[in-house]
């Protein structure tokens, strides 16, 4: 009986624990909802070089132009995430946002390098960096998706 009450007593603690969580997000939903339509291009951009940091992972070949719009796309996209002050929920899926979008620079900038040079290894190294900022990315999009949505039951 003591286990079965023990039960009961677990789950409406976490009945009011989400209760609790979800008015935090009805009071802050003005903010989050602000951040959400700030950061949607930022998001939009990086979603844009997927195809391109593909085929540097690839190392499939990448255009003068594509590195170049990898890095434009780079350029606006730090430019626009730090003009956004996060609010403090989904602070560290922003960042991890910004750090995907260097890290995606520095694989545009890494193989043109690699092309002019010949230099096999560093096209390794590009491949790596583009891994790099694909994962950060879809891990900083899910994270901020989730985030921007109301507290659900686990």
């Amino acid at each position: 009986m003591a286990s079965l009450v023990a039960a009961v007593e677990d789950k409406l603690d976490a009945a009011r624990q989400l209760q609790l969580a979800r008015d935090r997000f009805t009071i802050r939903a003005p903010v989050m909802l602000e951040y959400r339509a700030a950061i949607r291009t930022p998001m939009d951009l990086f979603a844009q070089l997927v195809p391109a940091l593909e085929a540097v992972r690839a190392l499939s070949g990448s255009s003068p132009a594509s590195l170049a719009t990898i890095q434009q796309n780079v350029a606006r996209i730090l430019a626009l995430a730090a003009a956004i002050v996060p609010p403090e929920e989904v602070a560290a899926a922003h960042a991890l946002l910004v750090s995907a979008a260097q890290l995606a620079g520095n694989a545009a900038q890494i193989r043109r390098e690699a092309t002019l040079a010949s230099d096999m290894a560093r096209a390794w190294d590009a491949s790596s960096a583009a891994a790099g900022a694909l994962m950060l990315g879809a891990k900083a999009r899910t994270d901020i998706r989730t985030l921007l949505r109301p507290p659900q039951l686990r």
